[in-house]
């Protein structure tokens, strides 16, 4: 339903119509002016249907841009973003600033959209939202598609739109299913700019205060 939703935001019906013009590689550039071919090519695409307006959606462009550099400002070889990824970007980008300045608006938006769901298909009946159920999403993506640098770019789009504010008790932590993949993810981290050490259950509530990433073996 959420993904049906941020799709609808969008003025689309689904993922495979609404990407298929956003999958050139010459979309991938980003002009002298920091914008995205991918952006140029939405703005065109979902006009008079789009429920965010094009300011918002530039934003939100900026946005991934700043993010991307500061991935790429230790890398010898510069990373450019797929369409997919883009978009996957571009979606938390949406739900991060509802969530963090119109959390009301978002959870009226996905209950209407939840009823006209159930309505649709009464056999399949999907739960409300409440409140707490806003602060889990996940993704679904491929083998091969990005997973670690999305991640890694979902990390500075949580601290820009929470401005760097985490609860007292906050941690993020990284399951990884042996030791040499999580040593590896702490490279990964420390290239990109991310604090991150090994899971030290003792020092968590320190670890909180810095916005480090704990990657633990399990």
């Amino acid at each position: 339903v959420l993904n049906r939703y941020l799709l609808s935001q969008f003025g689309a019906d689904d993922f495979k119509t609404f990407s298929v013009n956003l999958k050139a590689p010459s979309l991938e550039q980003i002009d002298e002016e920091g914008v995205t071919g991918f952006y140029k090519q939405l703005v065109t695409q979902v006009s008079g249907r789009c429920t965010i307006s094009n300011e918002k959606l530039a934003q939100y462009d900026l946005n991934i841009v700043s993010y991307l550099h500061k991935i790429n400002e230790k890398r010898e070889d510069k990373i450019s973003l797929k369409y997919f990824q883009y978009l996957a970007l571009l979606f938390t980008e949406y739900y991060l600033d509802e969530y963090f300045n119109d959390r009301e608006s978002l959870l009226s938006g996905l209950n209407t959209f939840v009823a006209d769901f159930n309505e649709q298909y009464p056999n399949d009946l999907i739960d409300t939202y409440k409140k707490n159920d806003l602060n889990k999403i996940a993704f679904w993506s491929a083998t091969g598609s990005g997973k670690t640098l999305l991640m890694h770019i979902n990390y500075y789009q949580y601290i820009h739109y929470s401005e760097g504010k985490m609860p007292d008790d906050a941690t993020f932590i990284l399951l990884t299913p042996k030791e040499g993949l999580s040593l590896q993810h702490i490279d990964d981290f420390k290239t990109d700019g991310i604090p991150a050490a090994i899971y030290d259950k003792n020092a968590r509530r320190e670890l909180a205060t810095k916005n480090e990433i704990s990657v633990l073996e399990k």
